[in-house]
């Protein structure tokens, strides 16, 4: 009997202090730094900043964020150099698990002033604006009769329509809506928005991460999700 209780103590232990290390442990999170969703200004904010940090905290969970341009989010997640990201689903990501999907937003093109294209395929020949390896969906991905030029943020899509180097460009709805806004871009006229599709983002983590903490991540995104949190923290940024 003595040694019944022995072990049931053992395992009740070891649970604890497999949930205690979980918690204890300093998540490292790559986001994408760029303007709205992860920027400097001067400390580091945006739309994705925001949402993580709160689905950590809900958590009791520690992090520390790294901002990293596009491309590098995928290597450093795929390589283990991150413990977890956000981003767009893709097809296939080495070495990491799908924690959960999260929100979404439309994605929009913006096409040629003083033109009426209703759809993409009126783009044909025409340059259209790309952030370097993100995923747009078939839709774009796919194709070959666009000129597709890649940019390493939204607003160098802005700068290069303005002067004419660019005749469209892809943008996710609340960017746009942040970004034109800036004193630099107040002049610019643009073309009617084809409406692209809606992409969701979902949560990666490297597959070293505990299944604690992922299932952590997923309870509290979840939480989040059905209290339409992300309308609280667009109404913050589309107030900038």
């Amino acid at each position: 009997m003595q040694i019944y209780f022995l072990v049931l103590f053992i395992l009740a232990y070891s649970s604890f202090e497999s949930v205690f290390s979980a918690h204890a442990k300093v998540v490292n999170v790559a986001v994408i730094k760029v303007a709205p969703f992860a920027f400097d200004s001067p400390k580091l904010q945006g739309i994705h900043v925001d949402f993580i940090k709160q689905v950590f905290k809900v958590a009791d969970i520690q992090l520390k964020l790294v901002p990293l341009p596009y491309p590098r989010v995928v290597d450093a997640i795929s390589k283990g150099k991150v413990d977890m990201a956000l981003m767009f689903k893709r097809d296939f990501l080495l070495n990491t698990k799908v924690v959960a999907r999260s929100f979404g937003f439309q994605n929009i093109v913006i096409t040629p002033p003083q033109t009426y294209i209703s759809e993409v395929e009126g783009l044909r020949g025409k340059s259209i604006g790309l952030i370097r390896n993100a995923r747009y969906g078939k839709e774009i991905d796919e194709v070959s009769y666009l000129q597709k030029v890649f940019l390493d943020n939204y607003e160098q899509s802005f700068k290069m329509y303005r002067i004419q180097r660019l005749d469209s460009f892809i943008i996710s709805e609340p960017a746009f809506n942040f970004i034109k806004q800036k004193d630099e871009f107040q002049d610019i006229e643009y073309g009617n928005p084809i409406i692209l599709n809606s992409r969701h983002n979902y949560f990666y983590a490297h597959k070293s991460l505990s299944i604690q903490i992922i299932q952590a991540i997923e309870k509290a995104n979840s939480a989040l999700m059905s209290q339409n949190y992300m309308e609280k923290i667009l109404t913050k940024y589309s107030a900038q």
